[in-house]
């Protein structure tokens, strides 16, 4: 059975591997596109540089003023454009422009998506009347809650510990009488999203970009890996102090913690231990086998795994016949093995609480946050860097945007992105589109064929700019979010309802084919992307603000340094 399943999923891999080479013949059109689009945008910027003072000239409004200022004291004429075309533009951005230590290089997109949080920071802290329990007003609610830090200081670990208590105690905070652990399993991935031993998720099929199937992995873990760390064993002492710092945070005494958490930490080893490396994945050629939850059942047999996908996945009737994706077939068999041994202890409950508390940390007050912070320190080795918590609201605002990502992008879009806008972008696309078409029936270096399929590419690509347009829908966004009741003064409580019911529903989604509902970043974004199963390119309407675009710079300015900014990172990272 062994050696027949191996060769069934061989089969299926090498069917895979046929069809990523036809894809990517179907691609080289594309490539060739793409080169073509940066000739192009590269003459279109240089056009833009050496017309800088007439196109300025041109417009008299404050926003190309700071625009040109922007641009010459980033510039550097001690190059010349045409040796050096990036230390011309760009050469004097570094000196002007400090980095914080171990906050990454600074360029003209992270300026911007700062600006655009701040922007989103001030529509949720607006005073505004808005129909009562509207997701507007649930989204400012869960917003203020975050906010009020000194009734989560207050509360401190109270609100994790009566969660806890709720779950059957645990042996660090108290009694505990709780000893099925299939059943603590299910309310943790069901309810609060936390995966102890694997994750689940639903996903597109391998073999039909149209359907999706539920997929299983193992989680994501904390603890450092061998592959992750040059200094295994320091990674680890750094971690299990983590760990205790948690428990001494909940129980108060660091003596209870010290005896217990150890236990766990080896536990957690025994775990990590049966991943599969990604090299051997690699090496056989097996990186996923399609099996059903019966199957499976027989193969892991420690877990319930029919009910526990019932748990995850509330919205869909499931049987064991049911068809699912394995990532690591020999992860599973081994976590088996593992909870045999461990059924009848302690151990079990105590590590999936543990893992509740570290997916819930974010929740609670700034102890836990900067116990979060030395542990991210330690791993990464800067042991002298002083290192301070993000500022709160920044918190706030991302885990805002997170919960209510369509509701806040809304917002955005409404302050930010006119109508005008949007429609002068789509015309400078369009216009970029027919230069490209023109510029291809001149190229000598293509032949026929793939001049041909490079046009019927060009002609095929879809471009999205700005929003999903299901966000601007007031009444859709409302329903959506009709079951939500966060309150001012409970965060903790908030982001806890707000797990249990998004987990409800999120699976009720429809396939979105065209890919034009719902989008990989969100509408204050400011990175652009291209979806190859969509065959679409998506701008955010976070990408059109100076210096990048603005509805009266000159067309010259925005429809160079946007589009041929947004194509190429690498470059675009300083066009200053």
């Amino acid at each position: 059975m062994k050696n027949s399943s191996q060769q069934q999923v061989g089969f299926e891999d090498q069917k895979l591997s046929e069809k990523r080479w036809k894809c990517l013949r179907r691609l080289l059109p594309l490539c060739v596109l793409l080169a073509a689009i940066l000739v192009v945008f590269l003459g279109l910027l240089i056009y833009t540089v050496q017309n800088c003072n007439r196109g300025v000239d041109s417009c008299e409004l404050q926003e190309c003023e700071v625009l040109a200022e922007r641009f010459l004291s980033s510039r550097d004429p001690d190059f010349h454009p045409c040796q050096d075309f990036f230390g011309y533009i760009c050469g004097n951005w570094s000196a002007k422009h400090s980095v914080s230590e171990g906050k990454g290089s600074a360029n003209t997109f992270t300026n911007l998506w700062e600006e655009n949080q701040r922007i989103v920071r001030e529509l949720l802290e607006r005073s505004q009347r808005e129909n009562s329990g509207s997701a507007e007003e649930k989204a400012r609610k869960f917003y203020q809650s975050c906010m009020n830090t000194e009734k989560i200081q207050e509360l401190g670990a109270e609100p994790m510990i009566e969660l806890i208590n709720q779950l059957g105690g645990w042996i660090l905070t108290g009694p505990w009488n709780q000893s099925n652990f299939n059943k603590t399993l299910h309310v943790l991935m069901g309810e609060y999203k936390t995966f102890p031993f694997f994750k689940a998720y639903m996903d597109f099929s391998p073999w039909n970009s149209t359907t999706r199937i539920i997929q299983i992995d193992y989680p994501d873990f904390d603890m450092p890996s061998k592959s992750q760390y040059a200094d295994y064993a320091e990674g680890l002492r750094v971690y299990l102090s983590y760990l205790n710092k948690l428990g001494e945070l909940l129980v108060g005494t660091e003596n209870v913690a010290s005896l217990q958490i150890p236990l766990v930490f080896s536990f957690m080893s025994q775990l990590l231990n049966e991943v599969t490396p990604t090299a051997e994945h690699r090496e056989k050629r097996m990186f996923f086998q399609r099996t059903t939850i019966q199957d499976l059942q027989e193969l892991a047999p420690s877990i319930d795994w029919l009910s526990s996908l019932r748990a995850i996945f509330q919205s869909l009737v499931l049987n064991a016949s049911e068809s699912i994706l394995v990532h690591d077939m020999e992860y599973l068999k081994g976590i088996s093995r593992v909870l045999e041994q461990y059924q009848k202890t302690s151990l079990l409950h105590m590590y999936m609480i543990l893992c509740l508390v570290q997916n819930l940390t974010p929740a609670l007050d700034d102890r836990f946050q900067r116990a979060r912070m030395e542990l991210n320190k330690g791993l990464r080795g800067n042991s002298t860097q002083t290192m301070v918590l993000t500022p709160h609201w920044k918190k706030c605002v991302t885990d805002t945007s997170s919960f209510y990502e369509p509701v806040v992008g809304a917002m955005f879009v409404r302050e930010t992105f006119q109508p005008k806008t949007k429609k002068l972008a789509e015309d400078m696309f369009s216009k970029v589109q027919a230069v490209l078409r023109s510029q291809l029936g001149s190229l000598e270096w293509m032949d026929k064929q793939t001049r041909k399929e490079a046009m019927d590419k060009l002609d095929s690509i879809k471009v999205q700019i700005g929003y999903p347009p299901r966000i601007l829908k007031t009444e859709e966004m409302n329903h959506e979010y009709s079951e939500f009741q966060p309150h001012e003064d409970t965060f903790f409580a908030n982001v806890l309802e707000f797990l249990r019911l998004s987990q409800k529903r999120i699976h009720l989604e429809p396939v979105d084919t065209h890919g034009e509902e719902y989008w990989e970043v969100p509408p204050f974004s400011v990175y652009s992307y291209y979806s190859l199963k969509h065959n679409t390119v998506i701008f955010p309407a976070g990408m059109f603000r100076s210096p990048f675009f603005h509805k009266d710079f000159p067309s010259e300015l925005w429809s160079s340094w946007h589009v041929y900014g947004s194509r190429t990172p690498p470059c675009s990272l300083r066009i200053c």
